[in-house]
């Protein structure tokens, strides 16, 4: 079975599946440069590991403000729906965005 067939099959159950857009939060402007593991990595490649999915796989995905982390950097929150089903994933993360106020946040900035 391909994998768009079983992506297909596993989000019949589903009207969404929630993930992180990126397994880190976004890096500071001033200093782009990401270390993983010790190692210097591209941040296309680390920023775009967990949305890559939906693209192979022809699914509709959106991504959500949904927090911020420790150093007040945005965090992201995917929605990922089924082929063909962008109406349907509108609906969620319309639902998220009015159940949720963090579209409305701006992480708070210290002036020099």
């Amino acid at each position: 079975q391909s994998t768009i067939a079983a992506m297909d099959a596993f989000m019949a159950d589903f009207a969404a599946l929630a993930t992180p857009t990126s397994l880190m939060p976004a890096a500071p402007i001033e200093d782009p440069s990401l270390i993983i593991d010790g190692e210097a990595v591209s941040g296309v490649a680390a920023y775009a590991r967990l949305t890559r999915f939906a693209a192979f796989t022809g699914q509709p995905a959106i991504s959500l403000p949904c927090g911020f982390s420790g150093d007040r950097l945005p965090i992201g929150l995917q929605l990922i729906g089924a082929r063909w089903g962008e109406r349907s994933l509108l609906g969620v993360a319309s639902a998220y965005e009015r159940a949720t106020e963090w579209h409305r946040t701006r992480p708070p900035f210290e002036c020099a």
